[in-house]
């Protein structure tokens, strides 16, 4: 009585909002109807339904009931197949950043296999008259040495816990549940019981188990004072922060287009890193110059000071080159950056990829939507 009282309310409500039900707008068998089947298999029922506006049931080519997949539950997923176009809109894709091996990037033999294959790519460039040119393939070919030796960090699977037990029980459960939708017997029906309990207390257990021992090891890596072995086991465990997908303008009207949203970013920090009034640049190296003696070019040793006393295991840039691999590439890589140094004091000229900065906004108070 209570179900048939919330299929009532359903209807009139989507009666009085001009929706249409499209699950009975399709002719299927019986099997392909059905919603739901009772623990007893005595009763059976169309309980489930998909409701569209009436304006917009044309996308929908069809709706009917899947039995094969599991959802531990009565109830069988209901499948709506919908042709919707849509409006195609170019969006300029960014790279993501690599993930270098951390393990290779502190094996010796890694590294020096890295320079050497760095060594033969650096001695064939052509040298370039444009910066940018040449910074470019100087780039290129760290990164390209570095992924055929260091390569990227593979991705972790989303379960450590998940192994071949789990794979074992989950997989019999799903026999026992086809045979029990084929037969129909109580027999069936109480195994299927069964090897669903078994499942989820292994699946459980090993959860359970996982969670404790990575709680172990993070409060050791405190201990020992590692602190990035302790923060990245944190990260992993924590939620993935997202950007907003809208914000305020000026006039605190909420805009969500992207291209506004971009503008709106852009605006705010142009305001915030810009000076407003209108100044000399000559006239403030002027005042600067005068005063101090002339700065002598950066000299080869001064450029291998500096890399040689980078700080590592820090992030890498746009560019993708953390600071081993600068400090591990030797000299021919600490010649090709000196040179490149020297076009750019000549120049007076950065090359296009140093002036990019990547800015995460973090929320700390106030309204979310204010930049």
């Amino acid at each position: 009585m209570k179900k048939q009282t919330e299929m009532v309310n359903c209807y009139e409500s989507a009666c009085a909002n001009n929706m249409v039900v499209m699950s009975t707008n399709f002719q299927h068998k019986r099997i392909h109807k059905i919603t739901w089947l009772s623990p007893y298999q005595n009763t059976v029922s169309q309980t489930d339904h998909t409701i569209i506006n009436a304006n917009k049931k044309g996308i929908i080519e069809d709706v009917k009931t899947m039995r094969g997949p599991s959802i531990d539950s009565n109830h069988f997923l209901v499948k709506a197949v919908i042709k919707q176009k849509l409006s195609v809109t170019y969006k300029k894709k960014m790279k993501p950043a690599l993930k270098w091996n951390n393990i290779n990037l502190q094996n010796p033999s890694k590294l020096k296999e890295n320079r050497s294959l760095l060594h033969t790519k650096l001695i064939n460039l052509v040298p370039k008259q444009e910066i940018n040119d040449e910074w470019e393939q100087i780039k290129t070919a760290t990164v390209d040495a570095a992924r055929d030796v260091i390569q990227t960090h593979s991705t972790a699977p989303r379960n450590d816990w998940w192994d071949e037990e789990c794979k074992k029980i989950i997989q019999e459960k799903n026999e026992a549940r086809k045979k029990w939708l084929q037969l129909k017997t109580r027999i069936g029906w109480n195994t299927y019981i069964n090897k669903r309990n078994q499942a989820n207390k292994i699946c459980t257990q090993k959860k359970k188990k996982w969670l404790s021992n990575k709680i172990t090891q993070i409060e050791e890596n405190h201990r020992r004072n590692e602190a990035k072995k302790f923060f990245e086991g944190i990260r992993n465990d924590k939620q993935q922060v997202t950007l907003p997908t809208i914000c305020k303008d000026a006039e605190d009207n909420v805009i969500s287009q992207p291209d506004l949203i971009l503008e709106r970013w852009k605006d705010y920090f142009s305001k915030i890193l810009n000076i407003s009034e209108a100044i000399d640049i000559q006239t403030i190296i002027r005042e600067h110059t005068n005063n101090q003696p002339q700065i002598p070019l950066p000299s080869y040793n001064k450029i291998c000071f500096i890399i040689n006393n980078l700080k590592l295991k820090k992030a890498a840039g746009s560019d993708n080159i953390p600071p081993e691999l600068l400090k591990h590439g030797r000299r021919t890589l600490k010649q090709k950056l000196h040179k490149l140094i020297l076009m750019i004091w000549y120049n007076k000229q950065l090359p296009q990829q140093w002036n990019e900065g990547i800015i995460c906004p973090i929320y700390k108070k106030g309204d979310r939507l204010n930049c």
